[in-house]
Formats: C-alpha cells, sequence, structure tokens
C-alpha cells in the first residue's frame, strides 16, 4: 500500500509544476572537525521515456573478460545531522580494492559553488537563501571553514584520501577489527594522515556499502602492475531537474566499472538526514532530495505510466554501466560522438533511456 500511494503521488507530481522556495535554511553545522585536541515542490521532472521495445525485467552482466570485481554504491550519515555522504567501493571478493567518499551540504550560494542544475529546475527544491553542494568539489573553502572553527591541520580532502588510503587491499572484516578497537568520536590511530573526530563513523559508512550498497559488475586483471583507481564526478546527463552522481573505476586507461545515480527533489524515500538539520535545506519536506536508484520501483513506474517505458531507470543504468567495462574514454566517446542527441544509442542495446549518450558522456568524463 505504502508504495501504491508513493507511485500515485509521483504520477500525479508529473502533472503538476509549482515552485515554492520557503522555510529558509541556512547553514549552521559546524565544518567536519580533527582533533588537535578536541522537485520543486511538488514535481520535478518528467522521467526518462523509452523508444517502444520488448519488455526486459532484468539486465545480465555479460561475461567481462579478466577477475570479477563489484562497484558499490551507498549513501550514510557519517558526520553529524546537516550533511549525508555518497560512498563508492570496489571489491574484489571481501578485498577492498578502492573506496570514495564525498558529502553533500547546504550552504551560503555565495560561499559554495552549487551541485549542477542549481540554476535551473533543480534548485526550485532548495529553502531560500542556501544551495546544495559537495564538499569536494568546495573543499578549499570548507578546508578554510574548518581551519577557522576547529584549528584543522589538513584539509577534509587530504582527510578523506588518507581513509580511502587505509582501506585499500584490506578486507571488509580487517575494516571491522579496526572499527572494534577505536572510540567513536576521536581520531583513529591506525588511520595515518586522518585527524576528522569522526573517521570511525566514515569507515563505517565504508564497511555498510561494501556489505550492503548497490551492486554493479565489472572486471580487472589482476596481473596488471596498475592500480584499480576510483574517480568519481557530478554532471547533468537528463534535463534540468536532476543531477548525477557517477562513479567510475579505471585499470589504467580502462574502465573496469562504473555506477549511475540521480538525486532529485520529489517524493519519495528520503537521503540519510533528510529529518534532521539537513532537510531544512528543503523547500518543501514533503519533496525530499532523493535517489532515484534507491526508489527505482515507484520511479519506473512512473516512467512507465506516463512514457510508456518498457524497463526500469534501475536496468537502463546497468546496461550502460555495463557496456563501458573494457573500454577506454576514447571508445565510448566513439560511440557517443556517432549518436544523436535524444535518441537510444543503439551500441547499448539494452538501455532504452533517451538520454543513453548523455550518461556515457559523464562516464567518459570522469578524471
Amino acid at each position: 500500500m505504502k508504495l501504491k500511494k508513493l507511485i500515485m503521488m509521483l504520477a500525479l507530481a508529473i502533472v503538476l509544476t509549482a515552485c515554492a522556495n520557503q522555510n529558509s535554511g541556512d547553514e549552521t553545522e559546524a565544518p567536519a572537525t580533527e582533533t588537535t585536541e578536541a522537485p520543486a515542490t511538488e514535481e520535478t521532472t518528467q522521467p526518462e521515456t523509452t523508444e517502444k521495445e520488448p519488455a526486459a525485467t532484468t539486465v545480465e552482466a555479460p561475461e567481462f573478460e579478466g577477475t570479477a570485481i563489484e562497484l558499490r554504491r551507498g549513501y550514510a550519515a557519517p558526520h553529524g545531522e546537516q550533511a549525508f555522504s555518497s560512498i563508492g567501493v570496489v571489491l574484489e571478493g571481501d578485498k577492498i580494492l578502492d573506496a570514495s567518499i564525498d558529502e553533500y551540504q547546504f550552504g551560503d550560494p555565495n560561499e559554495m559553488d552549487a551541485v549542477p542544475n542549481s540554476d535551473k529546475d533543480f534548485g526550485q527544491g532548495y529553502a531560500d537563501g542556501v544551495v546544495l553542494y559537495s564538499k569536494l568539489d568546495n573543499d578549499d573553502d570548507y578546508s578554510a571553514r574548518m581551519t577557522e572553527s576547529g584549528k584543522a591541520t589538513r584539509s577534509l580532502s587530504d582527510n578523506y584520501e588518507a581513509i580511502e588510503d587505509f582501506v585499500k587491499n584490506k578486507t571488509i572484516g580487517e575494516v571491522k577489527a579496526t572499527v572494534e578497537a577505536s572510540e567513536a568520536g576521536k581520531p583513529v590511530d591506525a588511520v595515518s594522515g586522518a585527524t576528522l573526530v569522526d573517521t570511525v563513523g566514515y569507515l563505517e559508512a565504508i564497511i555498510d556499502t561494501a556489505e550492503n550498497g548497490f551492486i554493479s559488475q565489472g572486471a580487472y586483471d589482476p596481473n596488471n602492475s596498475e592500480s584499480v583507481e576510483l574517480e568519481r564526478e557530478l554532471s547533468a546527463p537528463h534535463g534540468t531537474r536532476s543531477f548525477a552522481d557517477i562513479f567510475v573505476a579505471e585499470q589504467g586507461d580502462t574502465i573496469v566499472a562504473a555506477s549511475i545515480d540521480e538525486f532529485q527533489f520529489m517524493e519519495g524515500e528520503p537521503v540519510p538526514n533528510s529529518d534532521k538539520k539537513f532537510g531544512e535545506g528543503f523547500a518543501d519536506a514533503k519533496t525530499p532530495l532523493i535517489s532515484k536508484l534507491q526508489n527505482d520501483a515507484a520511479y519506473s513506474t512512473v516512467m512507465k505510466n506516463s512514457g510508456n517505458a518498457t524497463k526500469t531507470l534501475g536496468e537502463g543504468y546497468k546496461a550502460i554501466e555495463h557496456f563501458v567495462v573494457g573500454k577506454t574514454e576514447e571508445e565510448i566517446m566513439e560511440v557517443v560522438n556517432a549518436s544523436t542527441p535524444g535518441e537510444t544509442v543503439d551500441a547499448v542495446s539494452s538501455s532504452t533511456l533517451v538520454d543513453t549518450s548523455n550518461y556515457l558522456k559523464s562516464i567518459a568524463e570522469v578524471d
């Protein structure tokens, strides 16, 4: 019944459009600290439409060349109540090959560079006087605030990197053992270079993502001397009412795994901390910030009802993710350049999303 109600509300949202920028929510959260001691209102988007093709319910991973890996994605609240994290983890079995951390928070538009589409329809979901920003993309400014308010000695990105480096080539069990031997709210001695008091929280978020995150399949060459590197980028591949959070794992010049998700203001299961301080940044609590991947069932039902979609959004993402495995950025851009914007891409036969070429371009541009 809950899903049915959500679907009905989403379907209504497709028809209605309204704007409301109210309930001001200035950012007040202190930046991440070290110890030196101590849609728019109603609807937000017309869902992706598809060309009519035979119905499909699953997208099976092809037989990739190399050793199988997984790129997992998850969302958590490792630091306070005014931000949420986007975590990526690359796994071979239970061994972590690489990880990536970023966090999203609301802040002053005059001080922070906002996420894509903030100056377009997506921005209608903001309360007055704030924009959503990536902490990594605002590392200099955010780290300066850390220094001013908490006497931080290292930048936020340096701290993220220290945590990411620590988990590399460790098993999930080994990271768990470190957490169990550490005290929450204090730096972790074992994680050299990380002085954040919430280091344990970030490690726990990585563990949870590795065990429970959304899965994208891939493959790499364990005999290659080049390690797997996980990169990320923000983009706007589909319209003006959402933005994409893209992960790409590369070994040398070859993409070995990719993961796509998009964030949007609309009815649905919200991102972490939406019921806390982070939620004060919404123009309307009834249309919180959601992950499309996390709301795939309801979102895809609206796609089907409004655009005659024959596949789910998640299946469209998967088809694109599978297509790029084993290819270089140049090879992907050849496909993009040979495609017609706004139409499906023949080379990616399992994806019926009309913006497939834009998603491919977003993946190719990650660095």
